[in-house]
């Protein structure tokens, strides 16, 4: 028993070994998804509010092409939060930060649309203009499109309005 486990570990490192060492080309053809090859595409809403000078809101939608994986045959998806969405302001002689949270990614081609809020890091947040960047880790599967290895990731940088509410 323990030799045929030692004997498929054995051959699993080596699949993997092998996998790491072969150059492979990543790109995504848009599967389902659209937008540029090998990008996670972000939109994030210029219309932010923030409550008691350390709440904010804000919107992000997310589309990301469509990769399957190989494993189950079903779209990509993150099992941990991988995206997030940060706000800065100019406040005095400093800068204001705040990170609004974050979402999982599906690369299936549907735009996902994140209501987020989260609290200011560092400084209030007054009513004005602000910056915001969101972000996505890599995600990788087969683009059944073109039929290869693929990966996808994405940023976004976008000013801002930001309302003050009571």
């Amino acid at each position: 028993m323990f030799k045929i486990f030692a004997r498929l570990m054995a051959v699993s490192v080596s699949a993997i070994a092998l996998a790491a060492a072969i150059p492979i080309t990543v790109s995504a053809a848009g599967g389902g998804g659209g937008g540029v090859p090998g990008t996670i595409e972000l939109t994030i809403s210029p219309d932010m509010t923030v409550s008691d000078k350390l709440i904010l809101t804000g919107t992000v939608t997310v589309t990301c092409p469509l990769l399957i994986d190989g494993m189950t045959g079903l779209p990509v998806a993150s099992s941990y939060p991988d995206g997030a969405l940060n706000v800065s302001q100019v406040s005095g002689k400093s800068i204001a930060h705040a990170g609004l949270g974050g979402w999982t990614t599906t690369c299936d081609g549907v735009p996902r649309t994140f209501t987020l809020t989260g609290a200011a890091w560092d400084r209030p947040f007054k009513q004005g203009s602000g910056a915001a960047q969101a972000f996505t880790g890599q995600l990788c599967g087969l683009d059944p499109v073109a039929g290869t290895f693929a990966c996808a990731s994405g940023s976004a940088t976008q000013p801002v309005s930001i309302k003050a509410i009571h």
